[in-house]
């Protein structure tokens, strides 16, 4: 409305002023050199009108002729981010539908000119693992790294694959080249535990187990666990060296020492290593508490006929815990390295009657019994492991 009026009021003034422009047409004159121009002011006005737009119009199809030229010299890539796109889109319904070959295939020829390429590349270098081209996968993943912002998630990935192909050496050395600390992601360090656990790397992850407990990278049971296999295995690396092995034994905290499994691996060392009363000791120390099953068995595997001390302690142990299986069955083999085959028979009588549907019990007891002569009790014995077997096969 307000545009009308204003057409209106344009319109009205000049018809109200035309009578008197055309009445007094005014006067131009224009010299320049020996040239000369005379006109009125009316016609000097509309010629300077039609070539300032002329002028408009000529720059306007320069400008566009100018950007004509640019836009077909960049079609080409313009072209190719087109194809890029449909290729991408492929590519995932492709791995969407597990088509892994077409979906390596698309990927891989839209990375370059993708929008986003290392995540083209991640894809494809996925598709080539599962078809098991390693090679392929390897050098997606290379092209990935190139990316700044992709060098990590290209790193993690590729260990994870070494890590399900078994090339735990690469994994390992790969791991070595990478600064792990509390700001690492916490799939990284869950990975690198994963890698070090699997190629036996025990110091290094010694080293990384406060990350993974300052960073909860696992529940608490998981890490307790990883921690005493680790712990464990070091003290067992440890036994051809006294030096070392007493280092490992430092390293553990004073609750620590207290725990079967690494007095255990400690006293196993400590005998191997011509240390076998201290060995002995700490083991039969370690019993009188609750006779752990880790201990008993220990024992069985650095006693000697010559350890005078072992059976006192132990059958004054039995006074508290004759309902203890293990216990028994560390006597019972104690007693046949001393060739003493009728408390062997006592305590595997024992433990028949403590466990009667573990199979071996029997079978030891009716070979004990057949050694000393007792056929129809050994008969007897055989009898019931036979049908053990057959009740569980």
């Amino acid at each position: 409305m307000i545009k009308s009026l204003v057409y209106l009021v344009v319109i009205l003034i000049g018809l109200s002023l035309s009578p008197y422009i055309f009445g007094n047409s005014g006067y131009v004159y224009i010299a320049f050199g020996d040239w000369q121009l005379e006109t009125s002011l009316i016609f000097a006005a509309v010629a300077l009108f039609v070539i300032m737009s002329a002028v408009k119009l000529l720059e306007m199809l320069i400008v566009g002729l100018l950007g004509l030229m640019f836009r077909s010299r960049y079609l080409p890539v313009r072209w190719r981010q087109q194809a890029a796109k449909k290729h991408n889109y492929t590519g995932a319904l492709a791995l969407a539908e597990e088509n892994w070959q077409q979906a390596e295939h698309s990927l891989a020829k839209a990375a370059d000119s993708s929008e986003f390429p290392a995540i083209s590349y991640f894809s494809a270098a996925s598709a080539a693992h599962h078809l098991g081209k390693n090679q392929e996968r390897d050098s997606y993943l290379a092209k990935a790294i190139e990316y700044p912002e992709a060098q990590l998630g290209a790193k993690i990935t590729q260990l994870r694959y070494w890590l399900q192909q078994g090339e735990l050496i690469k994994a390992n050395a790969s791991l070595q080249q990478l600064s792990l600390t509390s700001k690492s992601p916490n799939t990284l360090l869950k990975l690198a535990s994963d890698v070090y656990s699997a190629h036996q790397n025990w110091h290094e992850l010694k080293l990384l187990l406060p990350l993974l407990k300052k960073n909860k990278v696992v529940s608490k049971a998981e890490f307790e666990q990883l921690e005493t296999t680790t712990l464990v295995s070091l003290l067992q690396a440890a036994q051809h060296d006294i030096t070392a092995l007493e280092t490992c034994w430092h390293w553990l905290t004073r609750t620590q020492r207290q725990q079967a499994e690494f007095i255990s691996a400690y006293a196993l060392g400590l005998s191997r290593l011509d240390k076998h009363s201290e060995a002995i000791k700490l083991l039969l120390k370690a019993c009188d508490n609750a006779a752990p099953t880790v201990i008993l068995k220990q024992l069985t595997h650095v006693y000697r006929t010559d350890d005078v001390k072992v059976l006192p302690h132990l059958y004054k142990l039995l006074e508290r815990f004759d309902d203890n299986p293990q216990l028994h069955s560390c006597l019972a083999q104690l007693a046949l390295l001393n060739r003493d085959f009728k408390a062997a028979i006592t305590h595997y009588q024992k433990l028949c009657k403590l466990e009667p549907m573990e199979t071996s019990h029997w079978f030891n007891l009716a070979t004990i019994q057949e050694r000393l002569g007792n056929n129809q009790d050994a008969l007897i014995s055989f009898h019931r492991a036979s049908d053990l077997v057959l009740q569980k096969g």
